[in-house]
């Protein structure tokens, strides 16, 4: 399958999923936090979002750093009940799984674009947004981040297949 159709259902479900989300339960604090909004029989859509959206990534990015970037977010979507505080039921191990994965497999994913792609300038936008974000606390900060970190990868890959 061409590498271009792989990014653009990678995108359509990141969007599709995030849309949907945002217009149904309105933006949370992560994406992950969408988890708990979603009705007990739609839970594990969560779980195949991350999959559907990461999986394609992993072999479009075709280098060993963006691969296991890809790994850990796709922990994301294996332990998508992480939080300790909101649901009794989510272990401390899952947490540390789930945060684990998100952070590093996100750093990978830069990394990668470095590294791998000599993307320096797309790496750089997306840290002096995120700084810009955190300094000035705009609500949110982390689902934002997350937006910022996958659409520079999207846009990133784009670039290099193009």
């Amino acid at each position: 399958m061409n590498k271009l159709y792989l990014l653009i259902f990678s995108y359509i479900v990141f969007v599709t999923y995030n849309l949907y989300v945002i217009f149904n339960y309105g933006i949370h604090p992560s994406i992950s936090a969408s988890y708990y909004s979603l009705k007990k029989q739609f839970k594990p859509l969560f779980t195949l979002f991350i999959w559907l959206f990461i999986f394609p990534i992993m072999i479009v990015g075709e280098s060993g750093l963006m691969f296991m970037g890809g790994g850990l977010v796709s922990f994301v979507g294996a332990s998508p009940n992480f939080d300790v505080k909101q649901d009794k039921s989510a272990s401390k191990q899952e947490e540390l799984v789930h945060k684990f994965g998100a952070i590093f497999g996100i750093s990978l994913a830069m990394l990668s674009l470095l590294v791998d792609f000599n993307m320096i300038y797309s790496v750089l936008t997306f840290i002096v947004i995120t700084l810009i974000l955190i300094l000035f606390k705009i609500k949110n900060t982390i689902f934002w981040i997350e937006i910022v970190a996958f659409s520079t990868i999207f846009g990133s890959l784009l670039y290099n297949i193009i």
